[in-house]
This record gives C-alpha cells, sequence and structure tokens, in this order.
C-alpha cells in the first residue's frame, strides 16, 4: 500500500500510576478517532491498525451521539506509525467511529457510508469494490471465517419478515435462520407482552463461528426494569434457546465455552457494577470478581484476561486469580458518554498489546499498552 505525506505520530509515554509504557499512536489536534471494543482493529499480520475519524466540527448531536456524514477510513503503519487513508465519505458517529470491520482472508474493510449504506474496500487497492444498499441496520456481524454475516431484520415488511439472517459475504443466499415468533417463544417474555413489544440484535458469532448469541429485549415503555437477555442460536439455527438475562456488552470469550457482559449487583437501580460470566449451556453463572468493573469486557486469546475500563482508566482482570491489575489511568478524566468516548479496549491477536480511545488530551485519540 502507498502511504500518504503523513508524518509519524507516535509518541511513548509513562503511566505515572502504574509505571507502564503507552503508546499513543496518533495525535491530532483537527479530529477525533475511534475503534470498537469486540472488532479487533489490527491485520491479522499485526502491521496494521484499522479506524475512523472526524473532524469535531462537522459533528452534530444525533440522538445520544455526535455524528457526521464527513468521516474518513485509515490505517496505521505499526512499524513507521505514519497512517494510510483507505476512504472517506464514511458515515462517522462518536460511540463506534463508522463501526469498521475487518475480513482478513479476503483483504477487505467493511463500513457505513452516509445513508447507511455499507462500503467495502479493496485495502491493497483502496477500491470500493461494491456498494450495497444494506437489509441490515446499524450492527452486522462477520463470521470468524469472513464467509458470512449475520444480521437483524425488524422490519416485518422486507424479507421473510421480523428475524435474525445469516447472508453469504458477497451478499447473496439469504437465510432467515430465527423468525421473531421463535426468539419470542424461547424468551422469558413470552405471554407477559406482546409480540410487537419485542425486539431483537447485535447478533455475535462465537470466535469457533459455530453459535450466534442474540441480545432480545422488550420495548422501554414496558418498564425500564424489564432485563435484557441473550438467545443462543446454532449457526444454521437448527438449535435455539434462551441463555440468561443481561446486562449490557455481552460477548463470548475466546474459547467460545462462555459468555461474558457489563452488569449491576443491583440491577433496578444500576449500581455496583460488575462482569458476569456464564457457560455457553446456561450454567455456572457467577462475577468474575467482585469488585465494581464492567464497562466493554472483552478476553485475551487464550480466555484468562478480561479487559476493561472504568472511569479511572484501563483494568486488566486475571480470570483464574481473580485478580484485578490497572494498566493505566485517564489524566484527566473525559466524558464517557456516547456523545464522548468511550475507552473500548481490544486486545491484538496474539495478546501481546491492547489499544484504547482516550480523549484525556481533548480530542478522542489511540493508545497501545504493550504487555510483553
Amino acid at each position: 500500500m502507498k502511504e500518504e505525506d503523513y508524518s509519524s505520530e507516535k509518541s511513548e509515554l509513562i503511566d505515572e500510576e502504574t509505571g507502564r509504557t503507552v503508546w499513543r499512536i496518533t495525535n491530532s489536534e483537527n479530529e477525533e478517532v475511534h475503534t470498537y471494543y469486540d472488532r479487533c482493529p489490527w491485520s491479522f499480520d499485526g502491521k496494521y491498525i484499522l479506524f475512523s475519524s472526524a473532524n469535531p466540527n462537522d459533528l452534530s448531536l444525533q440522538g445520544n451521539v455526535r455524528a457526521t456524514q464527513k468521516g474518513a477510513i485509515y490505517l496505521i503503519d505499526t512499524q513507521k506509525f505514519k497512517r494510510i487513508k483507505i476512504a472517506d465519505k464514511a458515515f462517522y458517529h462518536s460511540h463506534q467511529g463508522s463501526e469498521q470491520v475487518w475480513n482478513y482472508r479476503k483483504n477487505k474493510v467493511y463500513f457505513y457510508l452516509p445513508d447507511l449504506k455499507v462500503g467495502v474496500i479493496n485495502v491493497r487497492s483502496k477500491e470500493i469494490v461494491y456498494f450495497k444498499e444494506p437489509q441490515f441496520y446499524r450492527f452486522f456481524g462477520l463470521s470468524p471465517d469472513g464467509e458470512k454475516f449475520v444480521f437483524d431484520n425488524l422490519d416485518s415488511s422486507k424479507l421473510e419478515g421480523r428475524g435474525i439472517y445469516v447472508m453469504d459475504e458477497d451478499c447473496s443466499d439469504i437465510r432467515l435462520i430465527a423468525s421473531d415468533e421463535e426468539l419470542y417463544i424461547v424468551s422469558p417474555y413470552k405471554g407477559a407482552f406482546d409480540k410487537e413489544k419485542f425486539y431483537f440484535g447485535l447478533s455475535k458469532w462465537s470466535p469457533d463461528g459455530k453459535y450466534i448469541a442474540t441480545l432480545t429485549w422488550v420495548d422501554s415503555r414496558a418498564g425500564s426494569s424489564i432485563r435484557g437477555s441473550v438467545v443462543i442460536l446454532s449457526e444454521d439455527g437448527a438449535e435455539k434457546y434462551w441463555l440468561s438475562y443481561v446486562g449490557h456488552h455481552h460477548s463470548f470469550t475466546s474459547d467460545s465455552k462462555n459468555l461474558i457482559w457489563g452488569d449491576w449487583k443491583d440491577f433496578v437501580h444500576k449500581s455496583e457494577p460488575r462482569i458476569t460470566m456464564i457457560n455457553r449451556d446456561g450454567t455456572e453463572k457467577h462475577f468474575v470478581v467482585d469488585e465494581p468493573y464492567a464497562g466493554h469486557p472483552v478476553t485475551d486469546p487464550s480466555s484468562r484476561y478480561i479487559l476493561t475500563s472504568d472511569d479511572q482508566g484501563v483494568v486488566l482482570i486475571d480470570i483464574r486469580k481473580k485478580t484485578v491489575e490497572r494498566l493505566c489511568v485517564f489524566n484527566p478524566r473525559f466524558n464517557q458518554s456516547h456523545a464522548g468516548t468511550h475507552p473500548h479496549c481490544a486486545w491484538n491477536h496474539d495478546g501481546t498489546q491492547i489499544i484504547y480511545n482516550s480523549a484525556q488530551t481533548g480530542k478522542s485519540q489511540l493508545y497501545v499498552i504493550p504487555l510483553k
């Protein structure tokens, strides 16, 4: 790939509280940048990091996020730490950026264009290989082998009606794997709420590609004390079962044996945050550690450690030893709402580095901590 005329943005810092080395790898006074916690931004060979960016002056409040149609998609070279622009005119918002996703096997990047069309970039040539008017809205999950997408459809007039669908990577062979009726039947909401108040989405693949975890919930007007829950589907939809009530930001562990999510000891008042873990079959549900951490938890490739953050900084939890280590401190602290900056900590592919977003210098920038 040809690099544009950008200088190296890397600077090395020492965290004053933890003593750890921290690399700031973006350094722009005129833009904010974003990655997302459960979409590894590193290329599979570790040579590039994918991120999206926008000029804060172009952002306007849309719902609970700041958004623009003038975002851009970049790679940053992890040797020279120079950036490479691969797309512009991207839809961007302050919570998840352009929701960019690597397809490592096909060397493509998917991201949202204005009007929520999906752009697909050939990384080497920077060519948009196709545009696709999406059948899906806001969230799509790429299978680990890069061959399929899972997405939700909440519009009863489209496709085969409301439900969870899988399609091939080229957007062909769209298949319904769970209708809203099937999801409703296995959920705890059956009979308690009308099906019209029943919603689902944020479907995520297990790393082994055999299962899909779908979030289900009821219309917020039904009552704020009604918890969301997760339904597990086999990849072809033949198997469907309700797993558990959840808090927020569910994901599989890297070995596909468990799920974790952010939670609270006191759900009604949303106080005393905790991270919950459960076996994929619904057994042995427990708090990972009885300490006030939740955030956006994600496991390392070995499934031994959980990475997350709180208002103060980034933390690492040893699942076996049930210990917590603070990796860095946000100094000063910053607005972590959807209209601000979520840290969205993520692992690289071999678990030797982590990345996070921080607005401690005023605008969201990217930081990396080498662990080994």
